[in-house]
């Protein structure tokens, strides 16, 4: 899905909502930004600051705002191997 744009005289540009929400953009999200081949390519980085807590016995995801699934997996793996490398004793 493609879009057309306008870059304001302050050097800014508005994310059409339908991609945003595609994307699950909100205020504050960061976003990546490379030049490649004469073209500018954005890409939305991860939630860092999702995380999984322990509320009631139960596992959750913690995080400031709305994520993604992929942030959801990603808070999963990185929770894993917290936990594994504790275990082992690397941590």
């Amino acid at each position: 899905m493609g879009a057309t744009v306008t870059i304001d005289s302050s050097g800014r540009l508005v994310i059409p909502r339908n991609i945003r929400e595609q994307l699950h953009l909100r205020s504050g999200s960061r976003l990546n930004l490379e030049i490649s081949g004469g073209g500018v390519f954005l890409a939305p980085l991860p939630n860092e600051d999702a995380r999984i807590v322990k509320r009631g016995g139960r596992l959750v995801i913690e995080t400031s705002e709305v994520i993604s699934d992929d942030d959801v997996r990603k808070a999963i793996v990185a929770d894993r191997e917290e936990r594994a490398n504790k275990l082992s004793g690397l941590k």
